[in-house]
Parts: structure tokens; sequence; C-alpha cells
């Protein structure tokens, strides 16, 4: 397509190309194509000699992404409408003495954000229709002055070492296969390596780590496993939580169809906050803080599991103070 808009006029929508010709087509047919055309692009964007891909800009970086079903996320990603959060927290801590290792990096939107700002870049996707597409993505950008500086595995961090098994409630390639589902019909063998020795192999016990933590409740098992790695190395933590899919995992996934004894809903509601508990437990900072930049006080988070059966979903754990303006 050419730089001129499409227009409208006497019930056609006028298309200008490349070679200077038009196409004219009614609205009917302009949405039919449209929908088969991205449906063609999504399914087969990998057999192109050129994968077909789109600019994504934010707060001055850029990066290239493939056209894959996953356009709306990136149209969100590209206008703000994706957790902007994110980027300004990544944009506070992280700086070019940094390591970020990004654990879940799904189709590489923080990775690709984060090799613009950081020494390097390590990101972990196990699952592996996010990975094909993280990889592709990443591919994009290898003329980028950035790009040495990320590397990528199709590897989970978790509490020991060898094959796991992670499990998706759809699919797969969604950014919500976790170690809780590992017992879906949707699920794969996979290998894990502890950050311990990621870290020891890579040589990184005296750099500046900021760990950007996303793996869809794996944090329950995997953070107080970290504890000790945590208060021995210079880090910061980003951390998302997933309290609904821990409730989830722990009903069989029938969180709507729970029993209605007294007595199960109040076991069911004492283990939740005992993974809460540890969780906090488990994290050996100073400071923690709401993603606003409020200090985190741990005991209203556990009233607020013990009253609601809720939790935060995001911490930033830190040995220095915040100061977010």
């Amino acid at each position: 397509m050419n730089s001129k808009k499409p227009q409208y006029n006497q019930g056609l929508i006028t298309i200008p190309l490349e070679n200077g010709q038009s196409l004219e087509v009614t609205p009917q047919e302009c949405w039919r194509l449209t929908e088969e055309t991205s449906a063609y692009l999504f399914e087969n964007y990998g057999s192109f000699d050129s994968v077909p891909m789109r600019v994504i800009e934010k707060n001055n970086k850029r990066f290239n992404v493939a056209i894959t079903e996953h356009v709306p996320f990136w149209k969100k990603v590209d206008k703000g409408r994706w957790e902007p959060h994110t980027f300004e927290i990544f944009d506070d801590f992280l700086s070019a003495d940094h390591i970020c290792l990004d654990i879940g990096g799904w189709i590489g939107p923080t990775a690709l954000y984060a090799a613009q700002l950081a020494k390097h870049v390590y990101a972990f996707e196990p699952d592996p229709l996010a990975y094909q597409e993280l990889e592709v993505n990443v591919n994009l950008n290898k003329l980028a002055e950035w790009s040495s500086r990320l590397s990528i595995y199709n590897t989970a961090i978790a509490a020991h070492s060898g094959t796991i098994r992670l499990g998706s409630r759809k699919r797969g390639g969604d950014s919500m296969s976790s170690v809780l589902f590992a017992d879906r019909s949707t699920s794969w063998e996979i290998q894990a390596i502890t950050l311990q020795q990621f870290i020891e192999d890579k040589q990184l016990q005296h750099e500046k780590l900021f760990i950007k933590m996303d793996i869809e409740g794996g944090e329950y098992e995997l953070i107080p496993s970290l504890k000790q790695l945590l208060s021995q190395y210079n880090v910061d933590l980003y951390l998302s939580v997933h309290p609904f899919y821990l409730e989830e995992s722990q009903v069989g996934g029938q969180v709507q169809e729970k029993e209605n004894s007294l007595f199960k809903r109040i076991s069911q509601r004492l283990a939740f906050v005992k993974y809460q508990v540890k969780l906090l437990r488990s994290l050996p900072f100073k400071y923690l803080y709401h993603i606003n930049g409020q200090q985190l006080r741990p005991y209203k988070q556990i009233l607020k599991a013990i009253v609601t059966g809720d939790f935060t979903h995001e911490i930033v754990a830190t040995n220095t103070q915040w100061d977010k303006s």
C-alpha cells in the first residue's frame, strides 16, 4: 500500500495500491478481504520469504514484530494500552550496567524493550509455541544495534534442573502456560535450569541484576527456592503474581463448582493464604512496592487473602528506595 488513504464514494471503497493502480470494493467486500487476508498472514507468516512485520514504538524505543494472530496485542502495546506501568518500571530500574533476566518472555514485549536499556537481556520462554514466535521477533531485529544484547532460551527457570511438564488451559502460545496446569490435555515436557546454575554459567554473580518474572502461577514454587539467591546477589525483582491461577489449580479447574461444605471452603482458603504467606516470606528485600510506587504492607495483603481470597498481582521488590515520580 502507498501513503494515500482509502476513500469512500458512492458505495465503494477505493484502495490505492503500490503500483499506482487502485482496487474498488464494497464495504462488505473490504471487510471480508481484510479478514481473509489477516487469517492468511496469521496462519502462514512463517513460510514467507520475508516475514510480514510491523514496527512498534514505545517510549522512544523501536522494534519489529511479526504480523501474526497477536497483532491486536501489539496494537495495544503501540497505543500504550498494554501495561504502561511495566515499561515505566523497566525505565526506572534498568540501565546500561544492568543485566536483565526476563523469566517468562512470551513473544518478546519486555525483552525487545529491555534490550535497548540494559547491558544484556536473557529471556526465558518454555512454551514451544510462544518461543517460536519470540525467535521470529528477535530475528526481525537482527540489524538493530542492540540485537547483540538479547539472548533467548526455550527453557524454564525452575526450582530444580531437569525435565518438567508445562501445561496450558487452551492451546499454548497465549502467555498463560504454567506448571500449575501440567495435567491439562495440552502440555509439554520441557527442559528446566535453576537460576543459580544459569548465573554461575554466565558468570553474573557480581552484576547488577534486574529480574522480571511472569510465569503464570509458577512463582509460588520458584520464589521460595530463590530466597537465598535473592539475598546473596545485587537484585531488583519485578514479580507478577497469579493468585487466581493458584486457586484454579487447587480445585482442578472447577473454580465455579466448589463444594459447598463450609469445611471444604475454609480448607481451600487456608491453603490459599498459606501460599501467599510463603511467597512474601521468600522475598528478602528491604522494600516491597505496588506498581504505583506505594509501599506494599505484607500484613494488609495477608488480611486481603484471608477475607477476600485475593492477593496483590504485582510486586516490585528492591533494597533501595523507589522514588516513583
